[in-house]
């Protein structure tokens, strides 16, 4: 047993869920567990080429063009020790800024204009976004300066804003900020209210010190970052940011200090994680005691129930809570210390300031105590409920009834939302009320809406134009590509990101379902799909969506001109340095020869395409995993291009 290798394959999980969109674990867990990998490395003496600690583990999404950063934007170092701090910069001045909890993002000026704007990715390969900088109303569009200008910065949604507006429908600000910048519509991303803040940039002009660098950028007409020198002490600095983040509604979840002497920062070079010149100093959570009151369970589309820790109202940053998620049947049994009763004594935090959690809980009980058993029927339907045991042993309480009326309502939800099929009209208030009125009980019925028309128009709220639109929209949405139409199923762990993956192998949505039905076929052999994916793959119920293949949508060919060629077939690639033809166009080569680009290098890497030796991590991993290197014209031979 390797425990260095154990957290770092359970990191890595963590992080390809959170890229999903689907975090399995709290920021502060995520945190807790760099941590403590930290520790074990330093003792051990020894670090994997693909450990967190040493590179930035991201996927690029397909839906948006590749960027290739001139210079990498490297992740930080981190700590949540202000002696390590002191530590780490000795007598030499420092200053201390906002670590907001946003998305990271790269923009280009050339001859005083915006050219270029781009997501950070895994440090060298970002996602192209400039429509959508194009439509943040405090991004200058134009700077006062000829200079090739590279300015980095966080978008993020201020607190204030995402309370307000859009709290009640995502999890968190950070979440929000990075779904909305890479949005493929302007038009839908000018909607969502984001600030652009930045926290330095490269430009021809030099400077001695960064705080000049923060003074030009603010002249470019930039919002920068709240930074401030060292005064008194570090933790003055920290106290000082802590304010400066609350005054401007800032999501944060830190501190970072850099060199204030730029040229003695960068004397002090970097790692393929991380710069030296800068240190990040995570928050300990402020938190607040009160008492459990009640568990009340909330079902999800895949009758998944909930647990919600409801307790007595705290103040924590600023606002009064009185509930918490505690996300599955294990983590509640781990933090409860099994199970949890009535007037046990908790600890609330605020992870990032803005989400509810349960840091910790009273350990001790005895036979008096009023406690909270789990329940053995569905809070909706009635029915029996069972816990479900995943492979990696998280314990899930599951209400088996496919017909029950919070799963049903859900579900549909989900099918006929953005992330399904996406037609418009039918909120989850108008879906519950075709429930109501019994016209609704499968997915199937919704193509068969326009036989209740003459009914529906004269139902309140609606209307000849209105009901109109909505069966519009529905045989608008009757054409589907498979993977949007495979995302629209509710599969566990099955998002677009997945479905996209499976469209590239599976042409038809038959073939896919024979991919299913092949007892010795597994999904977890396609580059980005693991073990939990595919049994969620395996294991779903396609009655449905057999039944909706052939008698309601038209499921077309997302890549028409694509010809599956098996030049390539099964084997990955990962690119790095500068290619001749673009990385994109060679990538979409490799892909249209049946191969597979990642963004990184792993041991499943077959070839890494260098033209020249490169001080990067993608080509030291390669060295270190013995990953074959090729050059750009060697790979195009192996095509016959």
């Amino acid at each position: 047993m390797n425990p260095i290798r154990d957290l770092i394959e359970k990191m890595h999980i963590w992080t390809e869920a959170y890229n999903r969109g689907e975090p399995m674990v709290s920021d502060a867990q995520w945190d807790e567990c760099y941590f403590h990998l930290q520790e074990l490395e330093e003792k051990s003496g020894f670090r994997y080429p693909d450990s967190p600690t040493q590179h930035i583990d991201y996927v690029v999404f397909d839906s948006l063009d590749k960027f290739t950063h001139s210079i990498p934007m490297r992740s930080l170092a981190k700590t949540k020790s202000v002696e390590e701090v002191d530590a780490y910069f000795g007598d030499h001045p420092y200053i201390g800024m906002v670590k907001m909890d946003g998305l990271s993002l790269s923009l280009t000026y050339k001859d005083g204009k915006l050219v270029s704007a781009a997501t950070r990715g895994n440090g060298e390969i970002g996602e192209n976004i400039t429509h959508n900088a194009r439509v943040i109303h405090n991004i200058p569009q134009t700077i006062k300066v000829d200079i090739e200008v590279v300015v980095n910065g966080e978008i993020i949604c201020p607190t204030d804003i995402f309370e307000k507006y859009f709290a009640e429908d995502y999890k968190n600000p950070r979440n929000f900020a990075a779904g909305s910048i890479r949005l493929l519509s302007s038009k839908e991303c000018d909607t969502r209210k984001l600030k652009f803040v930045a926290w330095d940039c490269v430009a021809g002009t030099e400077f001695a010190t960064f705080s000049e660098r923060l003074n030009f950028l603010s002249l470019l007409g930039f919002d920068v970052v709240p930074a401030i020198s060292k005064q008194l002490s570090t933790q003055f600095v920290i106290d000082w940011v802590s304010i400066q983040a609350k005054n401007n509604h800032y999501p944060i979840d830190g501190v970072v200090f850099r060199h204030e002497d730029l040229v003695y920062g960068e004397s002090l070079g970097s790692t393929s994680h991380h710069p030296n010149h800068s240190l990040a100093f995570k928050f300990m959570d402020e938190t607040a005691e009160t008492k459990l009151l009640d568990i009340i369970y909330e079902p999800s589309r895949n009758g998944i129930l909930t647990p919600i820790a409801v307790f007595e109202p705290v103040d924590l940053d600023g606002s009064t809570i009185n509930r918490a998620s505690v996300h599955n049947v294990t983590i509640m049994k781990e933090l409860f210390h099994g199970t949890p009763w009535r007037g046990q004594t908790i600890e609330i935090f605020k992870a990032n300031m803005i989400i509810p959690q349960i840091k910790s809980a009273e350990y001790y009980a005895d036979s008096e105590c009023d406690f909270i058993n789990l329940p053995n029927k569905c809070p909706d339907c009635g029915e029996a409920l069972t816990i479900v045991k995943s492979d990696t042993g998280v314990e899930t309480l599951v209400c088996s009834n496919e017909k029950c009326g919070c799963r049903l309502i859900n579900q549909l939800d989900h099918f006929c939302g953005k992330k399904g099929l996406d037609i418009k009209g039918l909120s989850k208030a108008t879906l519950e009320k075709l429930i109501d009125w019994g016209w609704v009980e499968t997915k199937s019925d919704i193509f068969k809406l326009h036989e209740h028309k003459s009914e529906w128009v004269k139902k309140a709220g609606f209307g000849e134009k209105s009901v109109s639109n909505i069966l519009n929209a529905i045989e608008k949405a009757k054409d589907v590509s498979l993977s949007q139409f495979i995302a629209s199923l509710g599969i566990p762990l099955v998002g677009t990101t997945v479905s996209k993956l499976i469209e590239k192998k599976c042409v038809t949505y038959i073939q896919f379902r024979d991919d299913v039905l092949n007892d010795s076929f597994s999904f977890a052999n396609w580059d980005g799909i693991g073990p939990e994916i595919n049994q969620a793959l395996k294991t779903f119920d396609y009655t449905e969506a057999d039944i909706l293949n052939v008698e309601a949508v038209r499921i077309y060919f997302a890549k028409a001109d694509l010809v599956k060629a098996t030049t390539l077939e099964g084997k990955r690639f990962a690119i790095t340095g500068s290619i001749g033809i673009g990385r994109s166009k060679l990538s979409e080569y490799i892909e249209k020869h049946g191969g597979t680009v990642t963004s990184s290098v792993s041991r499943k890497t077959d070839f890494l395409i260098a033209n020249q030796p490169e001080d990067s991590a993608k080509y030291k991993n390669a060295i270190a995993y013995g990953t074959k290197i090729l050059t750009e014209d060697e790979v195009l031979k192996m095509i016959d291009f």
